[in-house]
């Protein structure tokens, strides 16, 4: 008899659609597979060599595919990460009580941010291929992976000084809030950029949804609003205000 031989995966792939795909969407969806992608590798990997991939986006359709380039060090990460990814989604979507194989904090946030796409930007359908059968995502594994990270969700605003602006993979700023001098990452979308650059080294008041961890401190926020504080040299002198204030009896 002739032995069937089953040639190994050594790819990942993010396929979906939807009725609007904006680029705004489009730039966050592979941002999140790419933080997923990496953080996965790197524990896969451990203190040996990482896998390198190649992303290829396929030709008339929203396909995103990550590729290892090929490499005899890095075979074993290879197959860890393409069966680890769908792996992981599929218990998450399942609702796992705890954090699947090589899912980290990051990890668990990429996941959180590419499943509540298919609730929040109405897109029909987000699926991942890798080793074993496709897994689809749903709102599901992001409500689970709020409980699997003790984190929360509410309307707020962070108080801070505006600093690095980032276009890279995602828009995004950092606010150092005035007490902790904590960074808290912003993300925004294209629609208030130029607001974001005016407000640059400056004070400001961000509000949208923010994330907070399970000490109630802000991790993350999505911006929908920026308020500009004003310099201390653009207030008026002191002497200004003495006339408001009577001296106690």
């Amino acid at each position: 008899m002739k032995k069937t031989i089953t040639k190994k995966s050594n790819k990942v792939t993010l396929d979906f659609d939807g009725a609007l795909v904006t680029p705004d969407t489009f730039r966050r969806l592979v941002a999140a597979f790419v933080d997923l992608l990496e953080s996965v590798t790197e524990k896969a990997a451990g203190s040996g060599k990482r896998a390198v991939w190649n992303m290829v986006v396929s030709e008339g359709s929203r396909l995103i595919t990550a590729r290892a380039v090929a490499d005899l060090q890095t075979q074993a990460v290879v197959q860890r990460v393409v069966r680890a990814i769908p792996d992981g989604l599929r218990r998450l979507e399942k609702g796992t009580p705890t954090p699947p194989a090589y899912f980290d904090p990051r990890a668990l946030r990429a996941a959180r941010e590419l499943s509540s796409y298919t609730k929040e930007r109405k897109l029909t359908y987000l699926q991942f291929r890798g080793a074993g059968s496709p897994v689809s995502l749903s709102n599901r594994s992001a409500e689970n992976v709020v409980k699997l990270l003790g984190q929360h969700q509410a309307l707020g605003t962070i108080e801070g000084k505006l600093q690095t602006i980032s276009d890279r993979q995602t828009l995004q700023f950092v606010v150092f809030d005035s007490l902790y001098d904590k960074g808290v990452n912003c993300f925004m979308d294209e629609a208030i950029m130029e607001e974001a650059m005016r407000a640059f080294r400056k004070r400001v008041a961000v509000t949208g949804m923010v994330q907070y961890d399970q000490d109630g401190n802000p991790v993350s926020i999505r911006v929908d609003a920026i308020q500009i504080f004003k310099d201390v040299s653009e207030l008026p002198p002191i002497k200004e205000f003495r006339g408001l204030f009577k001296k106690a009896q």
